[in-house]
């Protein structure tokens, strides 16, 4: 079996990348995905990491309540 492998200049692909005004959030929802497979495969080490990104979102919840309960005073 005979392989040959010829090597490709990086200048022969033209590689574009634009940038859109908007929220961009699929980096987010990956890295979000990856995080929790992560976390749950450590099972009872990744357990601080849980408990910390819980009381997290207990937190952010109590946030939007309040900013909620402002908006309704103006």
């Amino acid at each position: 079996m005979n392989l040959h492998f010829t090597t490709v200049p990086l200048t022969a692909f033209k590689i574009k990348g634009q940038w859109r005004e908007g929220m961009n959030v699929l980096g987010l929802v990956m890295f979000s995905v990856v995080l929790g497979a992560t976390i749950g495969k450590m099972r009872e080490r990744g357990k601080p990491i849980l408990d910390f990104l819980v009381s997290l979102s207990e937190a952010m919840m109590i946030i939007t309540r309040w900013v909620i309960w402002l908006v309704k005073l103006f």
